[in-house]
């Protein structure tokens, strides 16, 4: 399936698409677009549509209050980056490290680490969609204060690694990772049971993202250090 674009380069690997949904194996079906215009502005040459609070306002007017300047922006999506250790086929909840930062659009909110609570290996709940290895995860907030936002108290998801696919190209170059195509693990993930399966960023140990070693696909996750990296937004789990 061919992509849609939009006329945007920002180098920030996170300002990309959703995570694309797949129904058959490694084949990309959905994939919506979630750059803003605001995103894109600079680029575009286009001036974002900001209007002076005070530039009209009577003297002696009362400042505009929260109510008049409209609710909290909500975070809708989320990337997730660091480091899985697997030991043993199992993921080592406290070696390994995810950070967690949600988005409005394509807007950066907040960032912090999450706790992987619990992890047990799982088949994928997709008769479409074969994982190397994949894991069911409960991970909740860490303790550190964020500067604009709260994190969901705990998420449950399932994350995956499964053959890498040439889609993920383009994001996967932008982002500077040309090194790592066809040797690393594309990332999944899924949000709950029955649930689309998310295609969303990549996975791999420090050779495979160099390209000097190739993941055989075909096998579980061998012993070590990986590197999950986010290409494609992802929906925020359903709460």
């Amino acid at each position: 399936m061919a992509f849609r674009h939009v006329p945007c380069t920002k180098p920030d690997k996170r300002l990309f698409r959703r995570g694309a949904t797949l129904d058959s194996p490694m084949r990309l079906v959905t994939l919506t677009l979630l750059l803003t215009l605001a995103a894109c502005a600079e680029e575009a040459g286009l001036a974002a549509n900001g209007t002076d609070m005070d530039a009209d306002m009577p003297e002696g007017d009362p400042e505009p209050t929260d109510d008049d300047m409209g609710a909290a922006i909500e975070a809708d999506l989320m990337s997730l980056d660091g480091t899985v250790i697997v030991n043993e086929g199992l993921i080592d909840l406290g070696l390994s490290e995810l950070e967690i930062t949600l988005f409005a659009g394509s807007e950066p909110l907040c960032t912090g680490m999450l706790v992987l609570d619990e992890s047990e290996p799982v088949e994928l709940d997709s008769d479409d969609v074969d994982a190397s290895s994949a894991w069911e995860l409960e991970v909740s907030a860490g303790a550190e204060a964020l500067d604009a936002c709260a994190l969901p108290p705990t998420l449950s998801l399932t994350l995956g690694a499964v053959p890498y696919d040439a889609a993920l190209a383009p994001a996967a170059e932008s982002a500077g990772f040309e090194d790592s195509a066809g040797s690393v693990y594309g990332a999944v993930a899924q949000l709950a049971p029955s649930e689309p399966v998310y295609l969303f960023g990549l996975l791999g140990t420090d050779a495979q993202f160099d390209g000097d070693v190739a993941a055989d696909p075909a096998a579980p996750l061998e012993d070590g250090a990986y590197s999950l990296e986010t290409l494609y937004l992802l929906p925020l789990p359903p709460g």
